[in-house]
């Protein structure tokens, strides 16, 4: 069998694929020819030359060796094709990218976990009421076992009697996992992130070392796993990753008491001082708009003063943003001259503001985004997470559960942002959403509606 695949290393033959994956994302491989060129200048082309027997080649010919290249470009391509990440053109020469291939790109991910994540996060449920073909939905356990799939975590150590040690940890955890497989490394991974989000101590220092690993690898795979379910169109998912995302940085499940994520709070004191206000200072974002006398006050009964600082420090750092959508004109209204009010923006919450679209057309959506306390620190607030992280949003606009466009901001004083974004195909009257996501806080994300008429 003188198939290309044969006689590769396994490593070379998982990480052939993504390299080239890349060099197709980058635009320095238009063509198979480029391919094949651009093999040439690589170490494999000098083995290839000098140990040709380990490839199964006849000799170490130019001839020789170019027609293996030749298939093993032909057989990579070709499997890159099926995963979604490149198109082959019609003369069968041509290659270019396609948006799985730049995601794996992006986040150095390998080609198989977006192909896994398109077809578990874009696959389509059958129409709906509206006539969308819409994603199936998945909630947050589902999606952290989507996460834990991925085959970054494969290489993740399970060492000698760590499936006992799994097995322990697993009955604390309050997600179940597949108990005949303690021993494999994606069960390891799912426990790991179980146990940091619920705050569990490990049973090992070197279970601390591999959360650590998990953990940054979880936050690149999960921004994947983000702009596939966007993609998709599917709203449900893409905000069901990125609360995932807050929940790796704040070690905290998504839905939980919010509270508990500053320092040096108990779920006790958290529940007492959560209940005060009619249930409004459970909400951080509320909190963090207090004055520093009424959160002494806030604090005060429940927290000692000399942890009391470190509390107010962390709140104090938190983002206040305020976010508005600019809509381009005014209806007239009663009393006016029946004219727009074309020559300055309008904001989304004033009479009669609305964005006009034409029927299946590309549009833009300006959104204002403005940081109402102090610049961001260097770094979040996120003890537990094992690096320094700096802040950072997705701004979203969906209709209904169709997400149209996303991008990822940071957010100054005042920055505006355009999404670009396909209006509905039928006219009428729509109501879009606006949603500021936080990457590592909970409790900060803010949602906008926007009336849209399409014509």
């Amino acid at each position: 069998d003188r198939s290309p695949s044969r006689g590769l290393g396994d490593v070379y033959k998982r990480q052939l694929h993504d390299h080239v994956n890349a060099e197709v994302a980058g635009g320095a491989i238009r063509s198979k020819q480029d391919a094949v060129d651009w093999l040439t200048w690589t170490f494999l082309y000098r083995r290839l030359r000098h140990n040709p027997a380990y490839y199964r080649l006849d000799d170490g010919s130019v001839p020789c060796v170019s027609d293996f290249l030749s298939g093993l470009v032909e057989s990579v391509l070709t499997d890159l094709e099926a995963a979604g990440c490149v198109a082959l053109a019609p003369d069968g020469l041509g290659v270019e990218p396609l948006p799985l291939g730049q995601v794996a790109s992006l986040y150095y991910l390998q080609h198989s976990t977006v192909a896994r994540f398109h077809a578990q996060l874009g696959a389509r449920r059958g129409e709906d009421a509206d006539g969308w073909n819409a994603p199936a939905r998945h909630d947050v356990p589902s999606l952290l076992a989507v996460l834990c799939d991925a085959a970054e975590f494969a290489e993740l150590p399970v060492r000698h009697n760590e499936d006992e040690l799994n097995g322990a940890l697993a009955l604390e955890c309050p997600l179940p996992v597949d108990s005949a497989s303690l021993d494999a490394p994606h069960v390891k991974a799912h426990l790991l992130l179980q146990a940091h989000f619920s705050r569990l101590p490990l049973p090992i220092t070197d279970y601390v070392t591999d959360t650590k690993g998990v953990l940054d690898q979880a936050l690149r795979v999960l921004q994947a796993m983000v702009d596939i379910a966007a993609d998709a169109g599917s709203l449900p998912n893409a905000l069901g990753a990125m609360s995932l995302c807050q929940a790796v940085c704040q070690a905290a499940w998504p839905g939980s008491a919010q509270l508990e994520t500053l320092p040096h709070m108990s779920h006790d004191a958290a529940a007492a001082i959560g209940a005060k206000g009619g249930g409004r200072c459970a909400f951080l974002a509320h909190v963090a708009e207090m004055s520093d006398a009424e959160l002494h006050a806030l604090l005060a009964p429940h927290v000692p003063e000399r942890e009391r600082r470190d509390v107010l420090r962390a709140i104090r750092s938190f983002p206040l943003v305020d976010v508005t959508p600019l809509l381009p004109r005014l209806r007239s209204s009663a009393g006016g001259n029946g004219s727009h009010g074309g020559a300055r923006s309008a904001q989304a919450d004033e009479p009669g503001a609305e964005l006009h679209l034409a029927a299946d057309a590309e549009g833009t959506l300006a959104v204002e985004l403005a940081r109402v306390n102090r610049p961001p620190e260097r770094k979040v607030y996120a003890p537990r997470f094992p690096k320094p992280k700096g802040e950072g949003w997705w701004l979203v606009c969906a209709d209904g559960d169709e997400l149209l466009a996303l991008k990822r901001v940071s957010v100054g004083r005042a920055t505006r942002v355009e999404l670009r974004l396909v209006a509905p195909a039928e006219p009428g009257e729509y109501v879009f959403t606006v949603y500021l996501v936080s990457d590592c806080y909970i409790g900060f994300d803010q949602q906008r509606d926007v009336r849209v008429v399409v014509t």
